[in-house]
């Protein structure tokens, strides 16, 4: 097995620790919102960017049909946690965007993944965390994720 494997299966191994260990809590978290994943995904689609997104961006983005969306979105419009409007310039075109409920949603499953995350590094040795974090900060500087938070 290459070394670039067995990095592999650690981390993998790693994150689905992280992923079984959260799961429970972040699921809950959704269930008792009774959304669909379909809204799921729009939600968390929608709290990535600043500004409105029309209906047919963000189906092309979940990879669901416009009618599909505009059916997840009117949920969502109705649980409070996203605002639709139209678009003043042509009054077809729907814009959606993310309510700061919907924004605390999103917000809360991040935090219960980061707990998830940090209660799993928390078993290092402090050795050993030190270790992990100077293996992975090549790798994190090389991401293209990295680079497009932080620009």
């Amino acid at each position: 097995m290459s070394s670039h494997d067995r990095v592999f299966d650690s981390l993998y191994g790693f994150f689905s620790t992280c992923v079984a260990t959260g799961d429970s809590d972040t699921v809950d978290h959704f269930m008792e919102l009774e959304l669909s994943l379909s809204q799921v995904k729009a939600l968390f689609v929608l709290s990535q960017t600043d500004e409105p997104l029309p209906i047919h961006v963000l189906a092309e983005r979940i990879r669901l049909s416009v009618a599909a969306t505009g059916r997840a979105v009117d949920l969502l419009v109705t649980a409070g946690l996203v605002g639709r409007r139209e678009n003043p310039a042509d009054r077809r075109v729907k814009h959606v965007t993310i309510t700061p409920a919907g924004r605390d949603a999103t917000d809360a499953h991040i935090e219960l993944k980061k707990a998830a995350m940090r209660a799993q590094i928390a078993r290092l040795d402090p050795a050993e965390a030190e270790r992990l974090h100077d293996a992975l900060v090549p790798l994190l500087d090389r991401s293209p994720l990295e680079q497009e938070l932080s620009a």
